[in-house]
């Protein structure tokens, strides 16, 4: 916000015939592109961090899922996990914070980026398919979807 204020004063001091505003103005310019050019590239340093985070995460023997486990246990691992990495974040939301001032429009970027590797790491198609078959009941509705439904016909 500051430095569109800075912007509209210069803009506003050049149209009332400012001799050498024109040259703050050019350097007001070369600084807003430094400002996107940096801000792109600490966004692209939070992303490559929270994909190397994620994969750490996952990838500990305290976070693996096997067959052996019960439904239970894949909850409590699969919520640790998330724990894990979001606290794993924490150390570096300053960066965040700094994205947030100086360009909050790329926000939405990192946000998609955390979505996705929450939904592909964490909750990712294997987890969730362990995860869903360990239900309590799961062979119950297993025989139920196995029942020959024409028996149960009624008369009509």
């Amino acid at each position: 916000q500051a430095g569109q204020a800075l912007k509209s004063a210069i803009d506003a001091a050049e149209g009332e015939g400012g001799i050498h505003l024109r040259a703050v103005s050019d350097t007001v310019k070369v600084l807003s592109r430094t400002s996107n050019k940096f801000c792109g590239s600490l966004a692209r340093i939070v992303v490559t961090v929270m994909e190397q985070l994620a994969k750490e995460v996952c990838s500990q023997p305290d976070a693996t899922i096997g067959k052996g486990d019960t439904h239970t246990s894949i909850a409590k691992k699969i919520r640790e996990t998330q724990r894990k990495f979001q606290a794993s974040l924490l150390a570096y939301i300053k960066i965040i914070e700094v994205l947030a001032l100086l360009k909050p429009d790329i926000l939405p970027a990192v946000r998609d980026a955390y979505s996705e590797l929450v939904a592909e790491g964490i909750m990712n198609k294997k987890r969730m398919k362990f995860y869903f078959a360990s239900l309590p009941g799961r062979t119950s509705v297993k025989m139920a979807h196995d029942v020959n439904f024409d028996v149960l016909a009624l008369p009509g």
